[in-house]
């Protein structure tokens, strides 16, 4: 992996991922393409603050709009890798502006693709979401169209030489207008905040186990797969509880029920149809499952299942605040973290 595009490279995932690629000494070549012309000029202020020179000069910042198939194959010209993370992602929003997902989620996407394929990538990856699983809202349904999209495409860039898979996880700690920030910003300043619903449950996942899922993806993902890393989950209540803990307070807490646009109560990481096409793998001291068309289930897929439905909660309050306090700890630079606060 010498060059690698990244789409949706302003955003908190796709920041992470140039950072960590640039550090990567098998990487000579890195495309960070996004649409937002201040956005970009801040990253690439940052950046060069945060980098060794000889590293910084490995990103070439372009200005894109995935919606744009002609600036994407410019863009895209001879990677070796592109990982579309670009999307539109506010479940509430998504169901007033259906059309808005449709050019950007899923013709955008297609575009993509095809400019990919134009541009002798060898391997796309679509970065996906656990919502495309049984998809009760807008925002999951056009993830499940975009993993589609990319398995179906092999039938025209496998024979051309690209492979195109997925990877899917979900909500990850930290990422730009999440709870965490929202729930976070009310605390330190001593305001009320709302809790959509006490029974609510969600995946665990932080930074370094979303960039490692994308190493799995290159290295060890083949045509028309889609790469979910097994996670534990947690209580929305247990996640309050640790951020109070965190940051000292006790919070008023409002009660306001589901966002509109469809909600779910408990997330699902994979279907039970999907398990029948599924393999378990091991990649570093992760676990994943590959789902694959052409694949039987096997044995090891059984110790994965428990692990399911989010509603099978693992993970402690004191679990929590581990993970929010090492979020919070100077092992990542805070000027990268301040842009993820930027609600």
């Amino acid at each position: 992996m010498k060059s690698i595009a990244i789409t949706g490279a302003l955003g908190s995932f796709g920041r992470r991922l140039v950072l960590a690629l640039a550090k990567d000494s098998s990487v000579e070549r890195i495309i960070a393409y996004g649409r937002n012309e201040f956005s970009l000029w801040l990253h690439q202020n940052l950046f060069r603050n945060v980098l060794p020179p000889e590293l910084f000069e490995k990103i070439h910042w372009l200005v894109g709009d995935i919606r744009d198939q002609e600036r994407m194959t410019k863009a895209f010209w001879k990677c070796d890798v592109v990982v579309f993370a670009a999307a539109l992602k506010r479940v509430d929003s998504s169901c007033n502006n259906p059309s808005e997902l449709i050019e950007t989620n899923i013709l955008g996407l297609q575009k993509g693709l095809e400019a990919a394929m134009a541009s002798g990538v060898k391997k796309f990856i679509f970065i996906s979401s656990d919502k495309s699983a049984h998809p009760e809202n807008f925002y999951g349904a056009s993830k499940m169209v975009g993993e589609e999209l990319v398995r179906a495409y092999n039938v025209f860039s496998q024979p051309r030489g690209m492979e195109c898979l997925s990877t899917r996880w979900g909500n990850v700690l930290g990422s730009r207008g999440s709870l965490y920030w929202i729930w976070r910003r009310a605390l330190l300043q001593k305001d009320s905040l709302e809790l959509t619903s006490p029974d609510m449950t969600r995946f665990f996942i932080n930074f370094s186990q979303a960039i490692e899922t994308v190493y799995a993806a290159i290295y060890q993902g083949f045509a028309g797969d889609v790469i979910i890393p097994i996670l534990h989950s947690y209580s929305i209540v247990d996640f309050l509880n640790a951020m109070e803990s965190t940051y000292g307070t006790d919070a008023t807490v409002h009660e306001v029920g589901k966002r509109l646009g469809g909600e779910k109560i408990d997330e699902e990481l994979f279907t039970n149809a999907e398990s029948r096409i599924s393999e378990a793998f091991r990649y570093h001291e992760q676990m994943y499952i590959r789902i694959n068309p052409n694949l039987s289930s096997i044995s090891e897929l059984k110790d994965c299942e428990p692990l399911r439905f989010s509603s099978q909660t693992s993970l402690k309050e004191s679990d929590l605040v581990k993970a929010l306090q090492d979020f919070e700890s100077e092992r990542e630079d805070p000027r990268i973290r301040k842009l993820d606060e930027l609600i």
